[in-house]
């Protein structure tokens, strides 16, 4: 698999250097995962940051935003687990382009399945609400 990158065109190749996961290092960061299977079920779960996630969390993708991801004091969070939306928030947080996320007027209103211990350092120490 390709290093995820961000992949707009109007992108330098500068800031898409900037913005790389190293296969081999979610690999390896996966294979140093605890690991278990839910209550004699086929889900696979991983302990993540102190959580048991399904072993299908794109760490990929967790990695580029706990490292990128700079919160503003004026944003808010919604913190779910997942399926628990119903619809409700669907439509309103859909954004057809997430590695964009800087685009979005303020306040921003964002929202993530990860757990507090995942969300990136910045979350945590701006005034943003969770």
């Amino acid at each position: 698999m390709e290093p995820l990158t961000n992949t707009m065109n109007n992108y330098d190749s500068q800031t898409q250097e900037s913005i790389l996961v190293d296969e081999e290092e979610v690999q390896e960061l996966r294979n140093s995962l605890p690991k278990a299977t839910f209550m004699g079920s086929n889900l696979q779960l991983v302990k993540f940051k102190g959580f048991w996630c399904p072993a299908s969390l794109n760490l990929k993708n967790v990695l580029v935003f706990q490292r990128h991801f700079h919160a503003q004091d004026t944003d808010i969070i919604i913190a779910s687990l997942p399926k628990t939306e119903n619809g409700i928030y669907g439509e309103a947080f859909t954004y057809p382009r997430a590695h964009h996320i800087d685009e979005l007027p303020f306040p921003r209103l964002l929202h993530t399945h990860l757990p507090y211990a995942s969300l990136p350092g910045s979350i945590k120490i701006s005034k943003c609400r969770i």
